[in-house]
């Protein structure tokens, strides 16, 4: 989705103060969205729902739930294609609409194209929050924190083919790629901020929602914990888009958290306590800490529209 609309330039009264003012950074000729930002994030939200839930008229239809939860594996696997394709069709459509229409942006400005990053972006991100979702994973066990499961639960009767597929279709298709642009790719670019702010203000309204998640909780304590792993993620996730000048980065970041959780739960190991969301939130903050000092100063220093 590449829109080849260019933002309309400044009005003479910005050219005048752009020439008068400081020149601490280049004057924001990017048109005024149309609602306040407390506005644009709610907006984000209900996106982010709509979404969510967009796959349901289809599980309507007969013969469809039959399928999914059939003896056909294979049958599963293309109803299970077809929802998150469903899902993450609404997902581009909306972060388009909001960047079009809120606002009044090209959607390359929240990052919707498919160009030479994409690809080195998405695996760079994929690698590094398997490895730091295993590694918490592998910590957590060695210090006792956590216990391997060594029971066997009998064979998978699923082929192995089938198994990664839908592995790769709820990590990126329903969940990762969608949600990223619409928080790293609209969100972020839209909050009209320095990068440190813009990042978590994006990752906090991110985690915010996921209160409502299911992840294992017991309680509201819990349910307030289980949002760190996730804003620390999210943060990384901005943080490395960011670098890379493209959402793809921060789309492999959360891919690559849901598939090193399947990695390590396929190994035994526990992932859904105190423990893990502790560990893993820490770790995942400390690399996001990194990458965001490592952000060059002048970048820094600017009102972040990264991928224009």
């Amino acid at each position: 989705m590449h829109s080849q609309q260019n933002s309309p330039m400044p009005d003479d009264h910005s050219l005048e103060r752009s020439t008068t003012a400081p020149q601490t950074q280049e004057p924001d000729a990017r048109p005024r969205p149309r609602v306040p930002l407390i506005a644009r994030c709610a907006l984000t939200a209900v996106a982010l729902f709509v979404a969510a839930l967009s796959s349901v008229p289809f599980a309507l239809i007969p013969g469809v739930n039959n399928a999914l939860n059939g003896d056909n594996p294979w049958a599963a696997l293309a109803v299970t294609a077809a929802a998150t394709t469903i899902m993450l069709a609404t997902y581009l459509f909306l972060t388009w609409a909001l960047t079009r229409f809120i606002d009044g942006r090209p959607a390359r400005a929240a990052g919707l194209v498919l160009d030479r990053r994409a690809l080195p972006a998405i695996l760079a991100g994929t690698l590094l929050a398997a490895l730091i979702t295993l590694f918490s994973a592998w910590l957590t066990n060695a210090f006792g924190l956590t216990h391997a499961t060594t029971e066997s639960t009998g064979a998978n009767p699923s082929p192995w083919g089938v198994v990664v597929f839908e592995v790769l279709l709820t990590a990126y298709v329903a969940q990762g790629i969608g949600e990223e642009f619409l928080f790293r790719g609209y969100l972020l670019q839209s909050a009209r901020m320095r990068p440190v702010p813009a990042l978590l203000l994006s990752a906090a309204v991110f985690a915010i929602l996921h209160l409502v998640s299911s992840g294992g909780q017991d309680g509201i304590a819990q349910r307030f914990l289980y949002l760190f792993p996730t804003f620390a993620f999210a943060l990384l996730a901005g943080a490395l888009a960011v670098h890379f000048r493209s959402v793809w980065a921060a789309c492999g970041i959360h891919g690559g958290m849901h598939v090193g959780f399947n990695l390590a739960v396929s190994m035994g190991l526990e992932m859904s306590t105190p423990w893990n969301w502790t560990i893993e939130g820490a770790i995942y903050l400390f690399v996001a800490v990194i990458a965001i000092v490592l952000i060059p100063k002048i970048t820094r220093s600017q009102v972040l529209d990264p991928y224009v």
